[in-house]
Order: structure tokens, then C-alpha cells, then sequence
């Protein structure tokens, strides 16, 4: 008795249950029809409504969604039928109408690549001269120069919002993500680099080190230099090629739409799968990060090694060294001739070609002879063209850079002026000399004469206490 009971708790169970879902079913079918009618009468937002009651009853039914995408494209709201009819694409993949219904949806947006697309899939699935025809009719579109100005500039108004948010995130590495490292190059001391160079042989006539003596390639020297200027090596090594890699990426964006187009006018074939998306974007991304590089000559790795630049900086110290050698021997050799008579001969032989300058020249020994000197304007001096200055006494100075000897009378007027300068000292610098009765007449008076052959001796011994 008990079994029979429960067969019938079962059995009535299994009729209410199925009665149930043939009324919804009904009911589902209902909904849908009433929207047919109403989309007859062009009620599209009621017919939207019942095409809803419909989904939300049964949601895996294909023409339910294409019948209420119809109803949103008659409205006008084409990116919601767009919507529904890819719903009802992934639900029944096989009907050509969704195919050729969103085609027409995307050609209203603007959306012409997809809209081509979806065509072109249509066709296959039902050959027809309708589909044929919208499909020669997009790519004669895309011959015309005006319109491809012009899809373009919708597809860079499209992708704008997505190009700012990886500007944002280009500059974000660009000053917070950047990587680093610090080169350990090696720093030679002054021994180190005499270990590497005999400088004790060095002599005006040695040339300079020579670069391949370092394993450098010479014309890397200037480069190096450069790279050594700009203190790189003290500093942080900030590597571009992720800066590069974003900059790829929003130009992929806009080369993938091109090679998109090119696809879509001079082939058959349709892109309704992922996998044709990410193929052309590496293609895309990788002409568009080499293009990059070869444009902004931006180099991704430093091109000098450790080896080469620590070979370089042993160079530089043996350079800086040898050249210091170099000006040193130059001194030495210079303060040679500086002791010998026939120097300071061509050098007081060439200041008397000047008047002004021989005066200079004769103040400059004078102020290394230990006196303070002040050279006269030149004019209204009285004939004084040096005033000498040493233990609070005054010297008064006269220079003739004449070729001739001269006479008593230029002598007796620097003595005569003496006085208006409150000097109780005279000295005639005369390169030739001074007549007889000119120099009869200093005797006895605090008064000296000076001639080219003073002025060397002077010249002489002045460098010979400077060397000391």
C-alpha cells in the first residue's frame, strides 16, 4: 500500500512539474507574439517589453533576442541591438540573418570593419545578392579617399579614452617605474696608472699614448668621452625601452585599424575569432616598437661595456698624466732659455718696436725687482712714464726705445720734474744708451741709466731667483 502511494506522490509530482514549464514555455511564446504584433504596429517599445517578458521566462532562445534587437534597431538605439544580436549569435552561430542584422547595426554606428565582417560571414553561411551587395558596397566606400580621412578620425575619437589612460600610465613609468642599476667601473690611482706608462722617458718628441695600446678602438674615444662628460657613470642608468614598449602600443592601436582595413578590402576572409584579433596586433606591435626605435634612435641597453669604459678611464688617467708631463718638460725648457742672454735679447729687441709696451715691459721687471709700479696716462706727465714705489721712496721713470743714444737734455728734465712728484729718484731707461755729456751729467746725483744691456741682466737674474 505504501509503495503505491509514493508511485503516485511521484507520479503527480512529474505531471505538475512538467504542466509548469509547458506554461511558462506558453507563456514565453506569448510574450514574443504579442511583441511580434506590436512590432507589426510599430509599437517598438512595447514589443521591447514583451520581447524582455520572453528572455526573462526563456533566455536561450536565439530569435528572442534578434526579435528585440530588431525592435532597437527600428529606435534607433543600434549599439543595444548590436547587443542582442551578438547574444543571439552566441546562442545559434549557424543563422546568417543575426550575421547580416548586426552587419547592418555596425554600418549605422560607423562600425564599418565590423559591420564588413559580419557580412562577409553572412554571405558564407547564405550566399545571397543582397549580402553580396552591402559587402561591395563598404569596400567601394573604402576606396574613397574622403571617407577613409574620415573613418579614421572616428577611430581615433573612439580609441581617445583608452589613448589618455596609457598616456597616464606611459608617464607613470616614465618617472616612477624606470629601471636602474649603477656600474661598478673601476677608478685608477696615480700609481696604478704610472704602472701602465714609463712617464720617466718622456720628452717633447714623445707622442701621446695611443689607444689600441688599451685594447680601444680610436674612433670610440670621442664617443666615450662624450658618455664620460655627461657623468653618466655617477648616476642612475635609466632604461627607455619600457617607455618605448607603451609608445608601441598606442601606435599599434591606431596600425592595427590599417591592417584591419587592408584585410577587410583586398581579402575574403572574415575575422569573427579572437585569434585574428591578437595576430594582427603582434604584427602591429611589432612594426610599430621596431618603427620606434629607428625613429627616436633611443638606445634600450647602455652600448658601452664595463671592460671598455674601465680600459678607457686607465686611458684618460695616462693622457691627463702625460700631457701634465708634457707641460711641465715645456716649463722647464722654458725657464732654460729664460736664463740665457740671447732670449731676453729678442725679447727687449721685440717690446721697443712699441713704445707703450716697451714701457710696459719695463714696469713688469721693475715689479718683480720688488717695487710698486703705476704707469702714467702719457700725456701732461712732464716726460715721467713710471712712477717707482719701494720703502716709502719714489722713483721717477723714463723710457726711450729710441735707436739712437739719447742726449743731455731729456735726462736734465726728468731730474728737473722729479721734485712734482715728491721722488728723490730718477732712472732714464734708454735701450741705445746715452750720449757722453748726458751722462756726465747724472754723476753725483741719485740718478741711473739703464740700457738694453741692464735690462737683460736684470731680465736674468729676476728668472734665476724665481726658479730658486
Amino acid at each position: 500500500m505504501k509503495k503505491i502511494f509514493t508511485i503516485l506522490c511521484f507520479l503527480i509530482l512529474f505531471i505538475f512539474n512538467n504542466s509548469y514549464c509547458y506554461a511558462n514555455y506558453d507563456n514565453s511564446v506569448f510574450y514574443n507574439n504579442r511583441g511580434n504584433i506590436k512590432y507589426n504596429k510599430k509599437d517598438y517599445k512595447g514589443a521591447i517589453n514583451d520581447y524582455s517578458q520572453a528572455i526573462a521566462i526563456h533566455d536561450n532562445v536565439d530569435y528572442y533576442y534578434s526579435n528585440r534587437a530588431n525592435a532597437k534597431f527600428a529606435l534607433k538605439d543600434y549599439n543595444g541591438a548590436i547587443q542582442d544580436f551578438s547574444y543571439a549569435i552566441e546562442l545559434n552561430p549557424k543563422d546568417s540573418y543575426h550575421y547580416f542584422n548586426r552587419g547592418a547595426a555596425n554600418n549605422n554606428t560607423g562600425k564599418y570593419i565590423a559591420a564588413l565582417d559580419d557580412y562577409k560571414i553572412s554571405y558564407n553561411l547564405r550566399k545571397n545578392s543582397e549580402t553580396q551587395k552591402m559587402i561591395l558596397g563598404i569596400k567601394q566606400d573604402f576606396k574613397n579617399p574622403n571617407f577613409l580621412i574620415q573613418h579614421f578620425i572616428d577611430i581615433t575619437n573612439e580609441i581617445g579614452v583608452l589613448e589618455f589612460v596609457l598616456f597616464l600610465i606611459l608617464l607613470y613609468f616614465n618617472f616612477y617605474k624606470v629601471k636602474e642599476r649603477k656600474p661598478k667601473f673601476k677608478v685608477y690611482t696615480d700609481r696604478q696608472i704610472e704602472k701602465h706608462y714609463n712617464f720617466d722617458n718622456i720628452s717633447l718628441d714623445t707622442p701621446p699614448p695611443a689607444a689600441k695600446n688599451f685594447n680601444l678602438e680610436s674612433s670610440r674615444i670621442d664617443y666615450l668621452e662624450e658618455y664620460y662628460k655627461k657623468e653618466i657613470v655617477n648616476t642612475n642608468y635609466q632604461d627607455n625601452s619600457g617607455i618605448i614598449a607603451w609608445y608601441a602600443i598606442i601606435a599599434s592601436l591606431f596600425l592595427y585599424r590599417v591592417i584591419d582595413v587592408l584585410r577587410q578590402i583586398y581579402t575574403e576572409i572574415p575575422d569573427n575569432t579572437d585569434m585574428g584579433f591578437i595576430v594582427e596586433f603582434i604584427i602591429s606591435f611589432i612594426i610599430s616598437y621596431r618603427g620606434i626605435i629607428n625613429i627616436s634612435k633611443i638606445k634600450t641597453e647602455p652600448d658601452i661595456t664595463e671592460k671598455e669604459y674601465t680600459y678607457y678611464l686607465l686611458y684618460k688617467g695616462v693622457l691627463q698624466k702625460y700631457k701634465e708631463r708634457i707641460t711641465q718638460i715645456r716649463e722647464e725648457e722654458e725657464n732654460k732659455r729664460r736664463k740665457q742672454r740671447s732670449y731676453w735679447k729678442d725679447f727687449w729687441e721685440n717690446a721697443k718696436k712699441d713704445g707703450f709696451t716697451f714701457e710696459q715691459e719695463v714696469g713688469n721687471l721693475y715689479n718683480k725687482l720688488g717695487y710698486s709700479v703705476s704707469i702714467t696716462k702719457g700725456t701732461g706727465d712732464g716726460g715721467v712714464d713710471i712712477i717707482l714705489t719701494k720703502d716709502n721712496k719714489k722713483t721717477v721713470v723714463q723710457c726711450k726705445a729710441h735707436t739712437h743714444q739719447v742726449g743731455p737734455n731729456d735726462v736734465r728734465a726728468l731730474w728737473g720734474v722729479r721734485e712734482d712728484f715728491g721722488a728723490q729718484d730718477a732712472i732714464f731707461v734708454a735701450y741705445s744708451g746715452v750720449t757722453n755729456g748726458a751722462y756726465e751729467f747724472t754723476k753725483g746725483k741719485k740718478y741711473k741709466i739703464v740700457d738694453v744691456n741692464d735690462l737683460i741682466n736684470l731680465s736674468i737674474k729676476v728668472n734665476s731667483e724665481d726658479d730658486t
